[in-house]
This record gives C-alpha cells, structure tokens and sequence, in this order.
C-alpha cells in the first residue's frame, strides 16, 4: 500500500513481477533432476544434482549474520574516510590551482597541511599524474590485499577477520607509497608542466614563469652531475 500513497507505483509493479518470477525458478530448482532427465542427461547424475539443489536451499540462511556483518563493517568503515574524502578533494583542487597560477611553494604547503590516503590521491590527481595513481592503487589491492584476504580469510581459517585485515594491508601500503611519491615530488618541474598541459588544450595561461623557478631547476641539474638526487616527475 505504500508504493500507491507514495505514488511509485512503477517500484510496486517490479517488486511484484520479481515475486512471480522467483516462483517458477524456485520450482525448477526444486525439481531440477526430471528438467535434467527431460534434457536427455544421466538419471543418476540429475536425481543426485537435485538432491544437493533441495539441500542447499536451507543453507542459504546460513550467511544471513556474515552477510549483516559485511554490510554493518563496510557502512561504519564509510564514515572513517568521509572527512578524508573531503579534504581529498579540497586539496586536489588547491594543488591544481596553484601549480597552474605559479605558486609552487604554496601547492607544496597545502599538501602537507594534511596527508592520508585519500589526500595523497587528491595531490595525484591535482598535479596530472592519474595513471601512476591508478598503477599504485591497483598493484596494493591485487598484489597486496586479495592475497592477503584469501591467505588469512581461507587458509589460515580468519573468516571476515582475516578478509578485512588483507584489506587494511593493502590500504597501509597504498598510503605508503603515496606519500612516498607525494614527498618525492618536484613541485618546480610539476609547475612548467602543468603549463605546457594548458598550452597544449589550447587554454591561455595567466601565470608567468617565475625567475626562481628556472633557478630550481638549474640548480638541481648542476647537482645532479655531483650528487644523485631522486625526484618523481
């Protein structure tokens, strides 16, 4: 009654069309072995597959606490990343902002007020570099975190423990190497490249080079020659 006084009918109408559809594929589970013996298959082989169907049907309500715990442990760990997700996207636009305007001591400062995870990608995204952010985040969940969660989770016998600690592994060294390339970062060359992208799209720049930004650069590239200095481009 709720879905006519709210006027959603169209919603009361697929929930009812979900109804009758579950009946008939409820019925064909049930008696899945003689549709199998229609299908011409080996009779012993369709009685036992619906045997099996028949019995698995009641072990469905076995996952309903897993399943409940998944939901309230992926709903509370939302509001972890929230204010961080935020300040993620603050800090990706300040960093754009200011690289483009000239001010790369300024970009640098705002990075640095605050760095975490989401932070660190907002600074990745700020300064152009998606696909190097896109790789890391990648590598530590593929590499790290689902090896993680299926050693701890099935072999060591963790159960959702283990799968969410497989998770928090691959979230610890993806926030390890963001700031590694976040502190690494050479904010003078990420300036005259963040100029040459707006040149390129066809966008006038109102910044000027600044004399100390060829400084920089000259300055590290006379070293270069006599120490090994290690920044990200």
């Amino acid at each position: 009654m709720s879905g006519f006084t709210c006027k959603e009918q169209r919603e009361l109408s697929s929930s009812l069309f979900a109804l009758l559809a579950s009946v008939p594929l409820a019925l064909i589970l049930a008696f899945s072995g003689r549709f199998l013996n229609l299908l011409h298959q080996v009779p012993h082989i369709s009685m036992s597959a619906q045997s099996f169907v028949r019995w698995m049907i009641p072990s469905l309500f076995a996952y309903e606490l897993q399943t409940s715990l998944m939901s309230i442990s992926q709903n509370t760990s939302s509001l972890v990343y929230v204010i961080s997700l935020g300040i993620s996207a603050a800090i990706s636009t300040i960093a754009s902002n200011e690289l483009g305007s000239g001010n790369p001591k300024t970009a640098k400062l705002a990075v640095f007020v605050a760095t975490s995870t989401i932070v660190a990608e907002g600074t990745i995204r700020g300064c152009g570099r998606q696909k190097m952010g896109a790789l890391v985040c990648l590598s530590s969940y593929y590499a790290i975190g689902i090896p993680s969660s299926i050693l701890l989770g099935f072999v060591r016998h963790k159960g959702v423990k283990g799968l969410w600690i497989g998770n928090i592994c691959a979230i610890f060294v993806q926030d390890l190497v963001l700031i590694i390339f976040t502190v690494l970062t050479d904010w003078a060359k990420q300036f005259i490249k963040a100029n040459e992208r707006m040149q390129n799209d066809g966008e006038p720049s109102n910044a000027d080079f600044p004399d100390s930004i060829y400084l920089i650069c000259n300055k590290q590239s006379d070293q270069s020659s006599s120490s090994i200095s290690v920044s990200f481009e």
